[in-house]
């Protein structure tokens, strides 16, 4: 699936619960009975899943907005580029329910997703960027975010779902976007053909005309030996910048 995101798992009240449709059974859909639409419990193998409108859970993003702009009063270019990623409506939160077939309504674990597109492929390390930012939103505002969800959505959340993959230490680069830094090489394509990188630009970036040549050779050779300390520098992480890059 394209994109990438944060997952805060909790439990919701029980009169939101008395909201949630019962799941329908087997002869039901056989006989076409069952919405397939969103709001409608459906199964994948023996996982059944639901996601209920949740209109109420949209201020998340907002608050999520509004914490990357107190975060970032001077954005660095590759940051400007992300902020205006963000506000081009590649965000969604949705309330998801996920169960086993034997399970009821009332077993059922709840999570609320805020998600970021990865563009059909095209934005993957954007998306990353945008969760990474958004787990660090997660923790430092656990307990403005708690009294939000209980109030408005009747959910209560326990924490951010650890076993999601993060992809979590971002360079910024002069040409206006980040790059995510893998520990181990990746394949990665240029123009003259594939090559071992311990980098990833959005595809964009690589599609972009104005854009000169082929830009991870370079950041390879120049930034794969200081991105091995393990330390993020993405303007969150690292607001004071780093050597060799001017914001």
């Amino acid at each position: 699936m394209s994109g990438n995101g944060i997952a805060i798992v909790g439990e919701l009240a029980p009169d939101r619960l008395e909201s949630i449709p019962a799941a329908k059974p087997w002869f039901a859909r056989l006989l076409r009975r069952t919405e397939a639409s969103r709001g409608a419990w459906r199964n994948i193998g023996t996982t059944w899943f639901i996601e209920p409108p949740s209109n109420d859970l949209a201020p998340l993003f907002d608050d999520y907005r509004r914490f990357l702009d107190d975060r970032f009063p001077q954005p660095w270019p590759a940051t400007r580029q992300l902020l205006e990623y963000l506000d081009s409506g590649v965000a969604d939160v949705r309330l998801r329910g996920e169960r086993g077939a034997d399970q009821t309504v009332d077993e059922a674990r709840w999570r609320i997703d805020l998600v970021f597109s990865g563009c059909a492929g095209v934005g993957e390390v954007s998306a990353a960027v945008a969760a990474h930012w958004a787990g660090h939103w997660y923790k430092r505002r656990r307990d403005a975010i708690a009294d939000r969800l209980t109030q408005a959505a009747g959910f209560t959340p326990h924490g951010l779902d650890e076993g999601l993959p993060v992809a979590g230490r971002f360079l910024p680069l002069e040409g206006g976007y980040y790059a995510l830094y893998h520990d181990e090489p990746q394949p990665g394509f240029t123009a003259a053909g594939e090559i071992e990188t311990h980098f990833e630009i959005d595809e964009a970036v690589l599609e972009d005309p104005l854009v000169d040549g082929d830009p991870l050779p370079a950041i390879e050779a120049h930034h794969a030996a200081r991105m091995a300390d393990g330390r993020c520098r993405c303007q969150l992480c690292a607001p004071d910048g780093l050597p060799g890059y001017a914001p």
